[in-house]
């Protein structure tokens, strides 16, 4: 459920996202650092914070959604940004259980679009088609992915072109 976070609108969408991600667990620490961010260089320090603290405590689903959360607003050419990006998808694979095989490189346009499969519990009903839209990383639908594969459905999460690693990997910018 959508919690009001301070200080705007627009930072508490964003702060939602990894709430949603990482668990519910976060809202305090999420609502705390709110209060001390005043723009985007406060937003990335304050979840680089939390994103370390949670990866110390050995919460991978946490730190991985908080280090997702702090490449968020970095510049595009702040050397961090790959090393959160990577750091925050490596720990989300591990807290949710994808293994190398799950997940592929779908050829498009000179380039991939990233994917994961998830199967379904038991035979599977069918498979359901899963994206986030203008700037998520397949990993952050996870939490979907993995309540429609808990009611019987292969779940298949994508990447399109000007998302996540299509566009930071392999270049493909969003058009029309």
């Amino acid at each position: 459920m959508f919690q009001k976070l301070p200080p705007a609108v627009a930072v508490s969408f964003q702060l939602n996202r990894w709430l949603e991600l990482g668990g519910d667990h976060l809202l305090d620490d999420l609502h705390d650092a709110a209060s001390r961010i005043t723009d985007a260089a406060a937003y990335t320090r304050e979840l680089s914070a939390l994103a370390h603290a949670r990866e110390e405590a050995a919460d991978n689903q946490g730190a991985g959604a908080l280090f997702i959360g702090a490449e968020f607003f970095m510049a595009p050419a702040d050397p961090q940004r790959r090393v959160y990006r990577e750091r925050g998808i490596a720990l989300l694979t591990d807290a949710f259980g994808i293994a190398p095989e799950q997940c592929a490189q779908v050829p498009f346009r000179g380039g991939a679009l990233p994917c994961v499969r998830v199967p379904a519990t038991g035979e599977p009903l069918g498979t359901v088609l899963i994206h986030g839209g203008f700037d998520s990383y397949a990993v952050e639908l996870m939490p979907w992915a993995s309540r429609v594969a808990a009611r019987g459905y292969d779940a298949v999460l994508f990447e399109g072109h000007g998302q996540g690693g299509a566009l930071e990997d392999h270049g493909l910018h969003m058009d029309e």
